[in-house]
């Protein structure tokens, strides 16, 4: 006959060997996606909070560089959401950087995937702007690359005016480059407009974007003056002289 001691150390037995079965049985009926490739750093998620995850498994001698860009994109996301809000949108609360050590160029994003070179990285350390800029694409969620000169002056103007505004621009030359063009001068085209026209035409420029219903004759619309219009403002102005 068992004593009540005898039978209590079966029971706890019982239930432990019962709790682990259940959790080798949990782990098992996890999709293969849910286990975390080398690399990867599990994050405590909060409803509604901004979590970004780093996967440098291809090369481990960026990891810390990773992590410090993560930070930044989590300091930057709320503010880059606030700048680019719309109504009725919200900006998506995972974004994922992976480096990359064969990957030819900068950076690029696909989705909430910021996709990292490796050997740029190794060449340029301190250039954290570049995921700034990349971000931003993340929180636009234009559905069309389109007009593509748009897209990328409105990253930049993120990045130039926002998160480096000390960095050196050069002067813009007319005779050389256009509106057209995208990223840095496209970007002091748009802080110009946005100073000299006000928030109406960069958020209806903005707002059209996202929806995926852009269209040049919406310059004027918003503020009376065509896109050439502008830009040839622009150019005869102090902005387009660039900064040191």
């Amino acid at each position: 006959m068992f004593s009540r001691r005898h039978f209590l150390a079966l029971s706890l037995a019982t239930a432990s060997s019962l709790a682990l079965s259940q959790q080798l049985l949990a782990e098992d009926e996890k999709p293969a996606d849910a286990k975390l490739p080398a690399g990867d750093k599990p994050a405590e998620e909060r409803p509604g909070e901004v979590v970004i995850k780093v996967d440098a498994s291809e090369t481990p001698d960026l990891a810390r560089w990773c992590d410090d860009a993560a930070a930044i994109l989590k300091e930057w996301h709320p503010k880059i959401e606030a700048l680019l809000a719309t109504e009725g949108f919200t900006a998506p609360r995972e974004i994922k950087i992976m480096m990359r050590k064969d990957m030819k160029g900068v950076a690029a994003t696909g989705g909430t995937t910021i996709y990292v070179a490796a050997n740029y990285v190794r060449q340029n350390p301190d250039d954290k702007g570049m995921m700034v800029h990349e971000l931003t694409h993340a929180i636009q969620r234009y559905p069309k690359y389109d007009p593509a000169w748009l897209v990328e002056a409105i990253a930049d103007y993120v990045r130039f005016y926002h998160y480096e505004p000390g960095v050196k621009l050069d002067r813009v030359d007319p005779n050389r480059q256009s509106y057209r063009d995208g990223y840095r001068s496209s970007s002091m085209f748009v802080a110009w407009c946005k100073e000299t026209e006000g928030d109406k035409l960069f958020l209806a420029l903005h707002g059209a974007l996202r929806q995926g219903k852009y269209r040049y004759d919406l310059w004027k619309e918003a503020c009376g003056k065509s896109l050439d219009r502008l830009w040839a403002d622009f150019l005869e102005s102090n902005a387009a002289q660039g900064r040191s």
